[in-house]
């Protein structure tokens, strides 16, 4: 969820029981968006407005941090697991924190590395289940001169020997206390995996997260859950992320051997090397993105992020996107701009129209995904659509949001540094 603007140095290896060597870890992932709308009645849009903000949100706070600096990455192998379902925008995945264990509704975040939940004393909580460090017997403090406090901003208060951190994203942030304890997550045969001393934010001032007990950084920069966690996953997860409107169905989110993908149609690219500049993000090169068939120009590098609801491309690039889509599409138009869409349409007579094909051409690899990926059902009716898309204007990348990954299964593999993907049916998997 955002540039990082401090150096950081490389990240000591995490100690790893061997007895985690060849499992397998699955987590469900889970979308707020919807998890809102039945809590608390709010119309689909009014809570697509919602996630829209969000969405540009986010993008306006990486663009003013576009030229910052660092992080990096550090060191078995098992297979574990968490559902993710939809919920305001992004997917959500349970998480256990402490001893005994405390289970955590937390956003699944590719595009930042902090993996903290709520906790006392807590003056910023949004209800939910809240962390006492007290309760928990495999809790510990970290300390300020610890190599692993200093990746983190706001390390340190002066005087004090505690790591703090403070830590932004786009539409919230957390400040709190840098600390170790036990972690749990599922495995793909119904258990539960342990990780002692794992390096966990405890988040006592938080906003912007309603609804959620935290955030769990997948990135690649040191303290994500995924460099943590690296020799014990062989480097490797995946998920398969199931439509943003849907009210009930969740998606594995796998970590370990059973990330691999399977079936025909398997595609794959590469994942630049994280730099100084882009420390956290899983950046692809998309060399031309096309509507009809016809190229709308070259997007150049990209981020592919869970945490951003909508896609993101150049200005250029963008305004020939709506050009073509206005040309070609003849149903009715309607006004967007009330939740910051540029172009929506009224299909209530056609319920079945068939929308211009869009493609992604990556280095090594074609995405071709269904228009619901990139045409947004918007309210109750499911009769207006919009776009899923905007100009990343002052950011100079572009980004694949969650909206366009729908209905892929993608696999990352830090290892080889390549990021792999296939249509799949993610309820079934």
């Amino acid at each position: 969820m955002g540039f990082r603007s401090i150096a950081l140095p490389l990240l000591a290896m995490l100690l790893l029981d061997s007895s985690l060597i060849a499992q397998g870890f699955r987590v469900n992932l889970i979308h707020p968006a919807k998890e809102a709308m039945r809590r608390k009645g709010v119309k689909r849009s009014e809570a697509i407005r919602a996630l829209v903000a969000k969405s540009h949100a986010r993008v306006r706070w990486m663009a003013a941090r576009a030229n910052s600096s660092s992080w990096s990455s550090m060191a078995g192998t098992t297979d574990v697991e968490s559902p993710l379902h939809p919920d305001g925008g992004g997917y959500v995945m349970d998480i256990s924190v402490g001893t005994p264990g405390k289970r955590f509704r937390a956003i699944a975040d590719t595009g930042s590395d902090l993996v903290w939940v709520q906790s006392e004393p807590c003056t910023g909580c949004s209800g939910g289940t809240i962390f006492d460090p007290r309760q928990s017997s495999t809790f510990r403090e970290m300390d300020c001169s610890s190599q692993l406090c200093a990746e983190l901003p706001g390390s340190c208060e002066p005087g004090s020997s505690t790591c703090s951190y403070s830590y932004e994203y786009g539409s919230g942030e957390t400040e709190g206390e840098f600390a170790r304890d036990t972690i749990s997550l599922g495995t793909t045969s119904d258990g539960s995996q342990k990780f002692p001393s794992f390096a966990v934010g405890c988040g006592m001032v938080n906003s912007g997260f309603d609804g959620v007990d935290g955030l769990v950084g997948l990135g690649q920069g040191p303290v994500s859950l995924t460099s943590q966690l690296s020799a014990a996953i062989d480097s490797k997860f995946s998920y398969c992320l199931v439509d943003i409107n849907s009210q009930s169905e969740s998606s594995p989110l796998l970590f370990g051997p059973s990330a691999a993908l399977h079936g025909t149609g398997i595609q794959s690219t590469k994942i630049t090397p994280p730099s100084d500049t882009y420390p956290t993000y899983y950046l692809l090169t998309v060399n031309g993105i096309a509507v009809a068939g016809q190229t709308m120009g070259s997007p150049g590098t990209t981020i592919i992020d869970s945490g951003t609801t909508l896609t993101y491309v150049p200005s250029g690039v963008y305004g020939r996107v709506l050009s073509r889509m206005e040309s070609m599409v003849t149903l009715p138009r309607v006004d967007g701009s009330s939740m910051g869409l540029d172009l929506c349409y009224d299909r209530s007579s056609n319920r079945n129209y068939k929308f211009p094909a869009l493609t992604i051409r990556l280095a090594g690899a074609t995405m071709t995904p269904p228009s619901s990926n990139y045409f947004l059902v918007v309210d109750d009716s499911g009769d207006t659509v919009c776009l899923a898309m905007g100009s990343a204007s002052g950011l100079p990348v572009s980004i694949i949001g969650n909206v366009m990954q729908q209905g892929y299964h993608i696999l990352y593999d830090r290892g080889s540094s390549e990021l792999s993907f296939v249509q799949a049916k993610c309820e079934s998997l």
